[in-house]
């Protein structure tokens, strides 16, 4: 489990994550991030940690988003397919018939615009200027709209606070910090 933060500010965007993964009743802490760029885009993933190795080593590269559509549109016409191709030729997908293609979530930002891919790769982008996914993403979101409504302007200081507070509350999330800007 875990907890992944974006928060954009102006055409920027930030990204952090936690280090902690569990397995059975122990806890590890990754030497690897959990978020990462690809091609200017910043990208975490929740979920088990092969499905963060994978997006390391064989992500396909995002396209270079053109200034006219939105984040969301840009993903679901020139990522999503390649997506679900790799994860399918890596072993990643269920081969089940659930509605969800695989387990877990990713994160992505760029240029101001955060969005969420879902486990059945539906892609969607939230109002606010930041969001959290993983087992801590209840006391990350907390902790965005608190520093948002005190005024904090650093993004920097608003992913620390969330993770902090993630760290704290959540037995899932854990270990130092991650942080990437875009």
């Amino acid at each position: 489990m875990t907890t992944i933060v974006a928060v954009t500010k102006g055409n920027s965007s930030w990204m952090g994550a936690e280090q902690q993964t569990t397995s059975n009743s122990s806890i590890k802490l990754r030497s690897q991030p959990k978020v990462m760029k690809i091609g200017g885009y910043l990208v975490g993933s929740s979920g088990p940690t092969r499905l963060c190795d994978i997006l390391q080593v064989h992500m396909p590269e995002i396209e270079p988003k053109p200034k006219d559509i939105s984040l969301r549109i840009h993903l679901l016409k020139t990522w999503i397919t390649s997506l679900r191709e790799m994860m399918s030729k890596e072993g990643y997908k269920k081969n089940d018939k659930s509605a969800d293609d695989f387990d877990g979530l990713f994160l992505v930002a760029k240029a101001g615009e955060i969005c969420v891919i879902f486990n059945n790769f539906s892609v969607w982008s939230p109002e606010d200027d930041y969001y959290a996914i993983g087992s801590g993403e209840a006391f990350a979101l907390g902790s965005l709209e608190t520093s948002a409504m005190l005024g904090v302007k650093s993004p920097k200081k608003r992913i620390e606070l969330a993770l902090y507070s993630s760290i704290k509350h959540d037995v899932y999330s854990g270990g130092k910090l991650t942080i990437i800007k875009a």
